[in-house]
């Protein structure tokens, strides 16, 4: 009796942690002008490349960007601020693992 109340307590232990895998990933960085110093305010948009999906966001005080919970996929970054030509790069990321984030310091240069 004891073994399968142990076996049951290890089960129960075990579950929320299987249940709490997640599939999503994350695509963040640093947005900096040619000199390297951080830019804030730039606005940044992740679009899934074979649907199109937008995910649109913009730079903290620190240049800072995050676009959490992306389906598995290859993204496309544009990242767009008055005085800077736009930045695009294509197929960034692929986001397949749950605790992957990619990091991309986007150098762009004036017009």
């Amino acid at each position: 009796m004891k073994c399968h109340l142990l076996a049951l307590a290890t089960f129960l232990a075990i579950v929320p942690a299987l249940c709490s895998q997640e599939f999503r990933g994350a695509i963040s960085g640093a947005v900096t002008d040619p000199a390297g110093g951080l830019i804030a305010g730039a606005k940044v948009t992740v679009t899934e490349a074979a649907t199109q999906t937008r995910v649109e966001t913009v730079t903290d005080s620190a240049g800072q960007y995050a676009v959490p919970f992306l389906l598995p996929g290859d993204y496309d970054i544009a990242v767009k601020m008055a005085g800077f030509k736009e930045f695009v790069r294509k197929a960034m990321q692929s986001a397949r693992e749950s605790t992957r984030s990619s990091t991309c310091a986007s150098r762009w240069a004036t017009p």
